[in-house]
């Protein structure tokens, strides 16, 4: 079986050249709700995500009406919050969770954690049994991350679909110091304007926000021998 790091990168890639619009053409029956802004927010226990994503989905204007929504009720979560919980050693002082379609119908899940001396990400799979164990990141490429997404605010496309070229078509959540915030990830955080020829999506010109930031992460990743999960 390939090496799951492998498998995440390439899933990404299968995105990126369109394999994973897998609902293209379902729009939603009623006008789209206009969303403000996905302010931080103060948590009391935990991360503070919600990992359904449904009354992000629902203020984003994608929920009720999308196809997408039926599967969101029901999907299965990764295990950050649980991780999170047991959690020993140095506190986490901040982390994100980006949620991508793997190009299969089902969502990968990267989870990258910053404690005050070290950094580390964390790969799960709904429906694999090749998972990866935390494993190392080097400190200051999770910290060029986090201050470059930290302050990104959620793009509002013509489509209020999910997994569109139009639309959304993933998630992300950060945590930092007792606060956290959510947002939906647009087809144009990957790249913008879409395309699926290659000539185009090799073009770094092109590239969204998303694969600009993190395509240095995912590249140490792939590099990277994986472990068994816990």
């Amino acid at each position: 079986m390939p090496r799951v790091a492998h498998n995440l990168i390439a899933a990404l890639l299968t995105f990126a050249i369109g394999v994973v619009v897998a609902t293209l053409g379902h729009r939603l029956s009623d006008p789209p709700k206009e969303h403000g802004y996905n302010e931080w927010q103060k948590v009391s226990n935990g991360l503070g995500w919600d990992l359904t994503y449904m009354p992000l989905l629902q203020n984003s204007g994608v929920c009720p009406g999308e196809l997408y929504c039926e599967y969101a009720a029901e999907k299965k979560q990764p295990p950050v919050n649980k991780h999170f919980s047991e959690w020993q050693g140095e506190p986490i002082v901040s982390s994100m969770l980006i949620e991508l379609p793997d190009g299969h119908a089902s969502i990968d899940a990267l989870w990258l954690i910053r404690t005050k001396d070290k950094a580390y990400w964390w790969y799960f799979h709904p429906d694999r049994k090749d998972r990866v164990g935390k494993q190392s990141l080097p400190t200051e490429e999770y910290d060029r991350a986090f201050e470059t997404m930290k302050c990104w605010q959620q793009h509002n496309p013509s489509s209020k679909t999910f997994l569109d070229s139009s639309g959304y078509v993933g998630f992300l959540s950060l945590y930092e110091e007792g606060k956290s915030r959510q947002m939906l990830l647009a087809a144009s955080d990957f790249m913008d304007p879409w395309s699926k020829e290659l000539s185009e999506i090799q073009d770094e010109a092109r590239w969204g926000r998303l694969w600009k930031t993190l395509k240095p992460i995912y590249s140490m990743i792939s590099q990277q021998k994986p472990i068994s999960a816990e």
